[in-house]
């Protein structure tokens, strides 16, 4: 699959699906933003963009890229 993001924006959509994970609390929404998070990761990788230690600084709960 390949995302039609910037690399800023991919960044950032981790960030927001990083946040929700950590913070929901349905097991479906856990599982759906931890396969986005997946998904993001596996991009970034491909584009040789570092992935930060900090998984949730500046994202937002429900944001863009969440589920």
């Amino acid at each position: 699959m390949k995302l039609d993001l910037d690399n800023e924006t991919l960044l950032q959509h981790w960030r927001n699906a990083n946040v929700t994970y950590g913070q929901c609390i349905g097991h479906g929404k856990a599982a759906h933003n931890k396969d986005l998070i997946d998904i993001y990761e596996s991009e970034m990788k491909k584009r040789n963009t570092s992935i930060p230690e900090e998984r949730y600084d500046g994202g937002k709960f429900n944001g863009p890229g969440s589920f």
